[in-house]
């Protein structure tokens, strides 16, 4: 009698047994044992990824489910460069499990073991997409693969990226660091020999630097300012003297145009002086003026002006 009884309640307590796949999550079931299966032994994950929904699980197996959210993770880092001063800056990463290859879900199942409730985890990073969502004890969570897969690739592309420069030259080549960054960070990820993440986007702001570098790039840019200021002054003086010489230049091409046309004008009046007197009564008239003749000095002429009608 006791036997059925016992047999009836397992049956009961073993019928009833289901769980739930929330929305953006992938898993696996894991067969497990206990008291009532008579401590068979469990055969630990089996059958194919099953997504979203309600399963049947029965008294002792569970689903072990991977968070397939898409997050965003900011996190601040620093680097050495090669002349010993320790940058910082900041790195957002958009990133998610790689739910759509069976594989990969499978290998982040058998390798990672889900982490708990993640609000008793300490992380420099800080999730800017938020929430905890599905059972979190039988979950790998997106800060955990965060951690594991992301964090170490994303340092070690900073380090080497920002090592081979010296403190100087950062803020000159910050676009050129950046970018090596980027493609370094792509690199190391392909040294996985699974895709087990996929990441979004990678962007890199804030590059700190250290106060006293903060207070030398503040005065190198005042001399910068100061230099441009005196090279422009200097350029304007240059230019002021050039117009200068090209007005002199100028002076004299004229005036010896000017000098050119009255020895012309002098040697065609020596030789038909006739012209300058003609020149002369004809000035005379037209105002009104007198005329010495050259031939008889005290001879003066006395001129009509010329009246216009």
């Amino acid at each position: 009698m006791k036997k059925f009884v016992i047999l009836l309640i397992s049956l009961l307590v073993v019928g009833c047994g289901s769980q739930d796949i929330p929305p953006a999550h992938k898993g696996r079931m894991f067969d497990k044992t206990g008291m009532f299966a008579l401590w068979a032994g469990g055969q630990g994950f089996k059958g194919s990824v099953i997504g979203p929904g309600t399963y049947y699980t029965g008294l002792y197996p569970e689903i072990r489910m991977i968070d397939c959210s898409q997050r965003t993770v900011k996190e601040s880092l620093t680097a050495l460069t090669r002349d010993g001063v320790q940058f910082s800056l900041d790195v957002y990463v958009s990133y998610g499990a790689n739910c759509d290859q069976e594989k990969a879900v499978t290998s982040l199942l058998e390798k990672l073991t889900p982490e708990g409730d993640v609000s008793q985890n300490k992380d420099s990073a800080s999730d800017t997409t938020g929430g905890k969502t599905g059972d979190v004890e039988l979950t790998i969570t997106a800060a955990q693969i965060y951690r594991v897969y992301i964090r170490p690739a994303i340092g070690e592309a900073v380090r080497e990226s920002v090592s081979p420069y010296i403190a100087n030259d950062v803020n000159s080549k910050r676009e050129e660091i950046f970018d090596k960054i980027k493609k370094a960070f792509g690199d190391n990820l392909e040294k996985q020999s699974e895709k087990i993440v996929v990441v979004y986007g990678l962007n890199l702001s804030n590059l700190d630097f250290p106060d006293a570098m903060d207070v030398a790039n503040a005065a190198r840019a005042a001399q910068a300012i100061l230099k441009d200021k005196a090279i422009a002054e200097r350029e304007k003086v240059q230019a002021e003297i050039e117009t200068a010489k090209l007005q002199v230049v100028q002076a004299q091409v004229q005036a010896q145009a000017e000098a050119a046309k009255i020895d012309t004008i002098g040697a065609a009046l020596h030789r038909n002086p006739e012209y300058y007197i003609r020149d002369v009564y004809y000035y005379a008239a037209e105002k009104g003026g007198s005329v010495m003749l050259p031939g008889n000095p005290n001879l003066i002429l006395q001129m009509t002006p010329k009246i216009s009608k």
